[in-house]
């Protein structure tokens, strides 16, 4: 099954390309960092070490943060607004680095080349961008119209014409999953349309758009089978991660490194299983569009 074939070619360009894996992750640590200092900071200024921010940490306290957000209001809008300002250059900077990623991995027979990334990077930027900005809108789009939906099946939500709430969680627990499925199949669309903007190239974006849409519906059943064990396994590490975050507690300085530990831990294989889900599915494009028996 080719399917399975490019999933196991994808484990091995995961770790035949090491370097690229690393440096996804020191660019995600470099921004995380930049962006905690403003509130290590604002924590350090205000409440320090008191037992009501220790108490916070291992529990929710609602008097606490209620107390620290009338207090420090000004502050707290700041910083919120610095962690939009830090989300949406962490975006752009995914974008960027992302056709540097396809680059190398159109180039499968070579390993990791600092200069190509970079040249991919640059070269593909805008492309990517408008890609990302075209299935967002698709995305957002569908969100409208489950919404949409959702409203129509329960009176609007209007909460005088509602006779119980069991209507809200029946249509609830019945669209919730069709829209997930949705989700998934358009997401896996935009992954495909990049692959295919990168080894087309066109100078034209708008064709190579619906293109994507085109290869992803003509071979949907390989796609799909091949999204699906990826999102099996970025399941598999999200289960893993949180059973064994739960066994440490946050009272001593040592378990909380320990947690920080376990989160770089998990952030580093969710790199790796974005890198792992492009890479076999560049394997499996080219093996459909190239006629690649391997």
């Amino acid at each position: 099954m080719k399917g399975l074939q490019a999933y196991i070619k994808g484990w091995k360009t995961l770790f035949h390309n090491k370097k690229m894996w690393g440096v996804f992750y020191l660019a995600n640590f470099a921004l995380a960092f930049l962006a905690a200092i403003p509130v290590s900071g604002f924590l350090g200024n205000t409440v320090g070490h008191s037992l009501s921010l220790k108490r916070s940490v291992a529990e929710f306290d609602y008097l606490f943060l209620n107390e620290l957000m009338n207090e420090y209001t000004d502050l707290i809008r700041s910083i919120l607004d610095q962690s939009l300002l830090f989300t949406g250059l962490f975006l752009l900077i995914s974008v960027f680095m992302l056709g540097g990623l396809l680059t190398n991995l159109k180039k499968e027979e070579e390993r990791f080349g600092f200069s190509i990334f970079l040249k991919g990077c640059a070269k593909y930027f805008w492309r990517m961008l408008r890609l990302t900005t075209y299935f967002l809108l698709i995305q957002g789009a569908v969100l409208f119209v489950f919404f949409s939906i959702y409203a129509a099946m329960n009176n609007g939500l209007s909460p005088f014409e509602m006779e119980s709430e069991k209507k809200l969680i029946d249509s609830f627990m019945i669209l919730v999953p069709i829209y997930v499925l949705v989700f998934t199949i358009i997401s896996m669309i935009h992954d495909y349309t990049k692959i295919h903007t990168v080894h087309q190239d066109p100078t034209w974006l708008f064709n190579t758009f619906w293109e994507g849409f085109t290869i992803a519906f003509k071979n949907f059943r390989k796609f799909f089978f091949l999204y699906f064990l990826n999102m099996l396994t970025l399941f598999l590490i999200l289960a893993i991660y949180y059973g064994v975050k739960g066994v440490f507690g946050t009272e001593t300085m040592f378990t909380v490194f320990l947690t920080f530990l376990i989160g770089q831990l998990f952030i580093f294989a969710r790199i790796g299983i974005k890198i792992l889900n492009l890479s076999s599915a560049t394997y499996l494009y080219k093996w459909t569009r190239e006629g690649y028996n391997k």
